[in-house]
């Protein structure tokens, strides 16, 4: 079921996990140029199989003139921010991801960690898509208080009327992109409309979120902070034929974006609701979408169910604490040995155990755990689901312990969390030390 601002919420279908991500109901430091150095965090940080008949689900552009910074170039050592516009203030460059590893414009390795959060639009502080407690407009100084790099902006783009208009859409996610990327943190754009939907690139629906994204390109194709992630969890099926359907989607997507931003990142949520790890596997993985392209990278959501097709244990183990994270610590193995780049692009722990919408509370719970406890070991991005919102009406995956709290207050102190956000509060805190790239930007197919 679409989500309205009322319900809040997809619907699943029959035994499918999928959060409520409805439309609703579903003094920041300032760079002066290039003159004040704001160093970016590095954070270090899953499957559902099923038949087509059972989904699984989850829960101003400009031609840059760059200013060069004098940096470091030494071998293992971090480097400081090398470059910005001069007239916007806003940095230049380019993200290369090379094999597994994201190389940001400063050439030191970057791992996404964040979390998901709303969009202000108009007059919608609250009140209308995933922002029960407010957005995340004008926090970008809480945002890296909690140590994140990253956020992934969730939006409704193809609006029905009872919101915001299409004008406060763009002028709000334009406001939030400079107001973000210019401390140099990412904005991994999102659009939630078609959610479980198994369409195809001429679907109708499809095609409504197309000029959304050519505007967003456009204005935004010379930041490399903004990362382009069309559909969440598009594609609900694992099977054959529904991969086939998530390849169409995603390389026409993927084309859409390089005819007029060639190397910004394209992030595309795997198939099996963004849950289907066994799709990375086989004669034909799904990884054949980037290869031999510039920056695609894979979005997993994990919600705890790790092994349905058995590629990484058993359906029996999600409620086993334990079992659940040696089965994750198969799929963050199988990661880095076949080099794939990944972003757990959702994590959440429910607040309590009577509650949940991506599956049974107890998976999600041990998920999240596994994740959190093993994300930095393999230096896989982690962003949290959800900051602000499920919707406009409630917050299930609180990181706050009462949940009609924003989590900006304990940015710094650590205070109020739920147990869950103290889990990923201290992640967020204690991140490795960024690292240079020591490899080859060649290798990553981006000129």
């Amino acid at each position: 079921m679409e989500p309205s601002p009322e319900s809040g919420g997809d619907e699943p279908p029959p035994s499918a996990p999928e959060p409520d991500t409805g439309r609703s109901g579903r003094a920041p430091l300032v760079v002066a140029l290039a003159l004040l150095l704001v160093g970016v965090g590095v954070a270090v940080a899953l499957v559902v199989g099923g038949d087509d008949s059972d989904n699984t689900a989850s829960p101003t552009s400009t031609t840059a003139v760059t200013t060069t910074i004098a940096a470091s170039t030494t071998s293992g050592a971090a480097t400081a921010p090398a470059a910005v516009d001069p007239v916007t203030g806003l940095p230049t460059g380019r993200f290369t991801i090379v094999g597994r590893q994201i190389v940001d414009p400063d050439g030191n390795v970057f791992v996404p960690m964040g979390a998901n959060v709303a969009v202000r639009q108009g007059g919608f502080e609250e009140g209308y898509a995933f922002n029960w407690n407010g957005t995340a407009t004008g926090r970008v100084a809480d945002v890296k208080a909690w140590g994140w790099n990253t956020v992934r902006a969730t939006l409704v783009c193809d609006l029905d009327g009872t919101g915001p208009t299409v004008d406060e859409l763009n002028a709000g996610i334009d406001a939030f992109i400079e107001e973000y990327t210019r401390q140099r943190v990412v904005v991994m754009v999102e659009c939630h409309d078609i959610t479980g939907d198994n369409l195809g690139p001429t679907d109708p629906k499809v095609q409504a979120l197309f000029p959304f994204w050519d505007r967003l390109a456009t204005k935004w194709k010379d930041n490399p902070y903004v990362w382009f992630n069309f559909y969440n969890e598009p594609q609900g099926t694992t099977t054959a034929a529904g991969v086939d359907n998530w390849l169409d989607l995603q390389r026409d997507a993927l084309g859409r974006l390089r005819a007029i931003a060639p190397t910004s990142i394209f992030v595309a949520d795997i198939p099996g609701a963004a849950q289907g790890l066994g799709t990375l596997t086989g004669d034909d993985p799904i990884t054949r979408l980037g290869d031999g392209q510039c920056n695609v990278l894979y979005g997993w959501h994990s919600y705890g169910a790790v092994g349905n097709d058995d590629e990484f244990g058993s359906p029996n183990d999600w409620d086993n604490e334990a079992a659940s994270l040696a089965n994750h610590r198969k799929v963050f193995e199988f990661l880095r040995d076949n080099d794939i780049p990944m972003v757990i692009g959702e994590v959440g722990d429910p607040l309590t155990l009577d509650e949940g919408n991506a599956g049974q509370p107890i998976w999600n719970r041990y998920g999240a755990r596994s994740v959190i406890a093993l994300a930095p070991e393999f230096g896989v991005g982690l962003l949290w689901w959800h900051g602000t919102g499920d919707s406009g009406v409630f917050l299930t995956y609180s990181l706050m312990a009462e949940r009609h709290e924003a989590p900006w207050s304990a940015a710094t102190t650590g205070e109020g969390l739920s147990d869950g956000g103290r889990r990923f509060w201290e992640a967020s805190k204690n991140q490795p030390a960024p690292t240079r790239f020591t490899g080859d930007l060649a290798a990553g197919n981006c000129g």
